[in-house]
């Protein structure tokens, strides 16, 4: 249920006369964390894109990938040229797990979950403050598709882009080797380095968000002194330092 202020603000974002998004929320229980968060499904999310701009696109491709991961945008257009900026963007890593089969589903899966961050960006999203106020749910639960986008879900199956995937497959350096911090940072938003969730054992299950406010001498350790294989840590810890001596500064 969405109380009549929210309705107000949800009807002066994205605004398309006849299709109201917050009768279409639905429960969805977040695979990283187990909580239930009440959201759009991805499908609605593309629905409530392609109404508000008919010749809009969505477009997709493969920033990185290995045998082991993949690294992939996605790109919001409000016309049929992509030529013109995109609008909003998503970026998303999903790494390939052992019952995948021949087909990669976790370059699927990246794509997917990139969308969604992309239509979340770009505001064709609804996440009710059942989510940020504990009912449920930890404050910044970060709801990506490794729930909507998963693989074998309506949602996974229907986020073609209407763009070919690119994946240069001879250039070998950049299938198999795992994204500079550079890189990463370079397609990273400043939202997306906040809601990073961190999966060491010290603040495990925080976002890079909450421990900034709670312990930021821990971001400088994730980057100058952390020696594990995570990039995208090392990349959202330095995004949020710059955020932080920009403020300051």
């Amino acid at each position: 249920m969405v109380d009549s202020n929210k309705e107000c603000i949800l009807n002066t974002i994205n605004h398309v006369d006849g299709f109201k998004p917050y009768e279409h929320l639905s429960e969805r229980v977040a695979k990283s964390s187990g909580n239930t968060i009440i959201c759009l499904s991805q499908d609605h999310m593309k629905a409530w894109f392609y109404l508000k701009h008919p010749e809009g696109r969505i477009i997709t491709s493969i920033v990185r990938h290995t045998d082991l991961f993949a690294v992939a945008e996605a790109r919001l257009y409000k016309g049929a040229s992509i030529d013109e900026p995109f609008f909003a963007n998503g970026f998303a890593q999903k790494t390939k797990h052992i019952n995948d089969d021949e087909g990669g589903h976790y370059l699927e899966n990246a794509m997917a979950a990139a969308i969604w961050k992309a239509l979340d960006t770009g505001g064709f999203n609804i996440i009710t403050t059942a989510k940020r106020e504990g009912n449920g749910a930890n404050v910044g639960d970060e709801i990506t598709p490794e729930e909507p986008g998963q693989v074998g879900s309506p949602d996974a199956q229907s986020s073609e882009s209407k763009e070919p995937i690119p994946i240069d497959k001879n250039k070998k350096d950049k299938n198999t080797e795992a994204p500079t911090v550079e890189e990463l940072m370079a397609t990273m938003t400043l939202e997306e380095a906040k809601n990073y969730k961190i999966t060491l054992k010290f603040n495990q299950g925080k976002t890079l968000g909450q421990v900034a406010l709670d312990s930021p001498a821990a971001l400088e350790w994730y980057v100058n002194s952390y020696s594990g294989k995570d990039n995208m840590l090392r990349a959202a810890a330095q995004m949020l330092i710059n955020a932080a001596k920009r403020l300051v500064g």
